[in-house]
């Protein structure tokens, strides 16, 4: 009967102690889960280990390896903005309306500029008009190269005699936009 009291005694010892191990093993995880916010997995092998009670450290883990790197303070992607190099105007009439062209000659090194974009700087007209951007279909070899954009602006029929004058930008697909380009339509 000892030895049965015994074997009890020794197996109620032991799943203390696997008890005791995981209770801080988990208390563990909790405050390092919580110091990182990021999720830990245990493997078979720290399992393992803690079931026989033992804590094993890999030697392949060193103090330093468990220091995180500390990043540049400030991290600047390398941006290659788009480029307009030149506008020129045209004008035609169509069916007694007065078209005005502007013709913006540009470059982006990347070859992703999608849209030139407007916006109203000054008006002689009493209500301001409604300003549309102009998407860019030029192939991205074109544009790294040099390519065009035309903005035209219908002069109409109803107003005569004024004047707008619009900031264009050349805007690509990371969000880079180009030096802003004064543009003035001056309608008869």
């Amino acid at each position: 009967m000892d030895k049965r009291k015994a074997l009890i005694v020794e197996v109620l010892k032991t799943l203390l102690a696997f008890a005791s191990a995981v209770i801080v093993a988990y208390f563990g995880y909790l405050q390092v889960r919580v110091e990182t916010e990021i999720p830990i997995h245990a493997t078979a092998t720290a399992e393992a280990n803690l079931v026989f009670g033992v804590l094993q450290t890999p030697s392949s883990i060193s103090e330093s390896s468990l220091t995180p790197t500390p990043l540049p303070e400030k991290y600047v992607p390398e941006t290659h903005p788009p480029r307009i190099i030149k506008v020129t105007e045209t004008r035609e009439k169509v069916a007694g309306e007065e078209l005005i062209h502007k013709v913006f000659s540009f470059t982006d090194p990347d070859g992703d500029a999608y849209l030139m974009v407007y916006r109203l700087v000054s008006t002689s007209l009493e209500v301001p008009p409604t300003i549309q951007n102009d998407p860019i279909v030029a192939p991205p070899e074109e544009q790294k190269e040099r390519a065009l954009v035309i903005g035209t602006w219908r002069c109409g029929t109803k107003y005569h005699n004024y004047t707008v004058i619009l900031e264009a930008r050349i805007l690509d697909r990371k969000g880079n936009y180009s030096e802003p380009q004064p543009v003035t339509f001056v309608c008869p």
